[in-house]
């Protein structure tokens, strides 16, 4: 008698707590303040899972309508729509995401309920996060700017505008300067202030190679250190610059070339995996395109060269006399 007594007082126990759960549950629906995401299934596995999907999309529905916000070009749909991208998008702040979310467990008729719910002040915090990452490559890609290292201040430039792409906020400001806007500024007066103006040439193996030695400068001051690319006559070579100074290989037909056309290297798309985020992200945010590629006369060049050289020896011949 003492048992089954025992037994229904457990039973009792657990009914009500299970009901009191369940009152929790509605409270946070009602409130809200926080999304959430439930699911029932054979397993504690299964059931977390499918919740965490749906907490996930739960998010995605408000996020959607901030990228829209922000530009019809955030996200580009890769495979899917744009509400599948969005969540996608979502999951690079998985991580971070599960560390904040809390859990509600009930038995329903031999199965598991899970319910998981995140408040959205927490949610907001990750955005938060995903800024300081922005600000931190910002701020690396600005030191390599003012040291000359304009490779660098490229890469970095261009990543942490992938990386502000996943952030759904119009603008993002640092410091007092919006982001969104000054970035793609940065980038594109790199582009189009690089020049190449060439101070050597050499031609060897009977005239089938043609070696062009170049000064590299922004503002009439030397690039420490920049990538490029170019076509030598056979594919096309990625390069750099270093203390100012690059040189062209140029082989076969292309040795007669009159004029080059140089590509500066800004997108990286190799190194996109050194930022875990920014390899996440490569397929799924647009990538922002500029114009790089820099026209340069080698004719005008090889007879400014001459002229030059004529002057040095004339200037040679009368300091003699």
């Amino acid at each position: 008698m003492k048992k089954i007594a025992g037994l229904l007082l457990i039973q009792l126990v657990w009914v009500t707590c299970a009901w009191a759960q369940n009152d929790e549950k509605e409270q946070i629906k009602a409130s809200g303040e926080y999304y959430f995401g439930e699911a029932i299934a054979n397993s504690s596995k299964e059931a977390s899972d499918q919740a965490l999907k749906f907490l996930t999309q739960s998010i995605s529905i408000t996020v959607h309508s901030e990228f829209e916000k922000k530009t019809d070009e955030t996200l580009q749909a890769a495979g899917g729509d744009f509400k599948e991208v969005t969540e996608n998008i979502l999951k690079t702040y998985s991580t971070a995401t599960l560390k904040n979310v809390l859990t509600i467990k009930r038995p329903v008729s031999g199965q598991i309920e899970i319910f998981h719910y995140i408040k959205k002040t927490e949610v907001n915090k990750i955005y938060d996060e995903r800024k300081r990452t922005v600000f931190n490559i910002y701020d690396q890609a600005s030191e390599f700017e003012e040291n000359r290292n304009y490779g660098g201040a490229l890469k970095w430039y261009y990543f942490s505008m992938i990386l502000m792409n996943s952030i759904p906020e119009q603008n993002v400001m640092h410091r007092g300067v919006n982001l969104t806007t000054e970035i793609a500024k940065k980038i594109n007066y790199v582009l189009q202030n690089v020049r190449f103006s060439l101070i050597k040439e050499d031609r060897r193996n009977n005239n089938q190679e043609r070696e062009l030695t170049f000064k590299v400068t922004i503002d009439n001051k030397p690039i420490q250190f920049i990538e490029f690319n170019y076509f030598d006559g056979f594919d096309l070579v990625n390069s750099t610059t270093t203390d100012g100074i690059a040189v062209m290989m140029l082989y076969g037909p292309s040795v007669e070339m009159k004029n080059l056309t140089v590509g500066i290297r800004y997108s990286f798309y190799e190194a996109r995996n050194e930022i875990a985020e920014v390899g996440q992200l490569w397929d799924l945010v647009s990538k922002p395109q500029f114009k790089s590629a820099i026209f340069v006369d080698l004719k005008k060049h090889v007879e400014k060269l001459k002229v030059e050289k004529k002057q040095l020896i004339s200037e040679k011949d009368s300091s003699i006399e």
